[in-house]
């Protein structure tokens, strides 16, 4: 679960653990979704669920330490 502190409220966002070792460059894939879903203009919790949505989709694509986003 992650949770967002923004102007007062909480916003959590959760998705279920996945399998394996997991992937490099992950902090970078997320934090690149969310700055640009808040530079198209979506507000900062609607670019966090779609960040953590692509982390997920990144997460699951191929084998091995190297993801790739489609």
């Amino acid at each position: 679960m992650d949770i967002l502190l923004h102007e007062g409220k909480e916003y959590k966002f959760s998705s279920p653990r996945l399998p394996g070792d997991g992937k490099h460059g992950t902090g970078c894939v997320l934090s690149s979704a969310i700055l640009a879903n808040v530079a198209l203009g979506k507000s900062l919790p609607e670019a966090c669920q779609i960040g953590k949505d692509c982390m997920n989709e990144f997460l699951q694509s191929g084998e091995g330490k190297l993801g790739f986003i489609f």
